[in-house]
């Protein structure tokens, strides 16, 4: 059992892979070597799920799932390369050199709320206002 494919489709398939695998390897190649630094750190970063876990149980969730303390955790991880990055932005709008600071991640924080990418510290509070 299982899904069966044409060979025309499983070529199809096959040329697609080797054209991503080309593609990510260009890009790789593009990097200088602090983005490559940068870019290994953060695929080999991760949130502990006993972390997770518990940040959850704080909000008051009481089930917790292996497979979604590690969706939780993919989609704050993508958070934080999305506040990072932003961070860099304005580090680099100012004309600072050097690592993050407090000071970018906060700037980045209100950029991304203005944004409307990140909910603002106030959500809870309008969301279950009596």
């Amino acid at each position: 059992k299982g899904i069966l494919y044409e060979e025309d489709d499983l070529e199809e398939k096959e040329l697609e892979a080797n054209a991503g695998d080309s593609n990510m390897k260009l890009l790789l190649d593009s990097l200088n070597p602090e983005q490559r630094e940068r870019y290994e750190c953060a695929v080999r970063s991760r949130i502990p799920p006993h972390d997770m876990k518990k940040f959850l149980q704080s909000l008051g969730f009481t089930i917790t799932t292996p497979i979604l303390l590690k969706i939780l955790g993919s989609v704050a991880k993508l958070h934080l390369a999305q506040l990072v990055e932003a961070g860099r932005d304005i580090m680099e709008a100012t004309g600072e050199k050097g690592a993050l600071q407090p000071k970018h991640l906060r700037a980045a924080a209100r950029k991304l709320q203005a944004l409307g990418i990140s909910p603002s510290s106030d959500y809870q509070r309008r969301f279950f206002k009596h």
